[in-house]
């Protein structure tokens, strides 16, 4: 809770958040489990044609235009993420697109559901390790070249159809993941 450094005195460490690997939620929902009140900067909100890795998770021609959205994720206003999503295009062929009021308002997958229908049941994610550049160290504000943790999610409906390919990008001094094993 508290950290020492020379020359500053002593600090209390920003919030530390386990996030469990075998369950599916919202940054919003996740947050209200643990405590904190979830925080959103949008920082894009636009039709715009996927990068090949979005295109190929959702079955997609790389020229497809479809609605993409940054975001700059926080907890108690401290920056924890920075989310980048694609989604299907099927999902705003009859539904208008979210305001930036809306999506700086709260959960994204609570207003899927509320204005598009669509309740997202699951995905399957990867995380990996990362570094810094420029940009997201800025956002994130920490230092170029920290380490951070790149979370890769597929997610699909209750018919088992893809929904949104996301690239979140956690700080991993405020961000870890757990997961239950069980030996067989």
């Amino acid at each position: 809770m508290i950290t020492r450094r020379a020359g500053k005195g002593s600090m209390v460490l920003p919030p530390h958040v386990v996030q469990p690997l075998n369950q599916m939620s919202s940054f919003a929902e996740d947050m209200r489990r643990r405590g904190f009140t979830a925080g959103y900067t949008t920082l894009a909100a636009r039709m715009a044609a996927m990068p090949p890795e979005a295109a190929a998770a959702l079955g997609m021609a790389e020229n497809v235009k479809t609605f993409m959205v940054s975001r700059l994720l926080s907890a108690d206003g401290l920056a924890m993420a920075v989310s980048h999503s694609w989604f299907s295009p099927s999902l705003f062929s009859r539904n208008p697109l979210p305001t930036v009021a809306e999506l700086n308002s709260g959960s994204l997958y609570a207003w899927l559901e509320l204005h598009c229908g669509c309740r997202i049941l699951g995905a399957r994610e990867t995380i990996s390790a990362g570094i810094a550049d420029g940009e997201l160290s800025r956002l994130l504000t920490i230092a170029r070249g920290t380490a951070v943790l790149i979370a890769r999610r597929l997610s699909h409906d209750n018919l088992g159809q893809p929904v949104e390919f996301a690239t979140v990008s956690y700080r991993a001094d405020r961000y870890s993941f757990t997961i239950d094993l069980v030996r067989s």
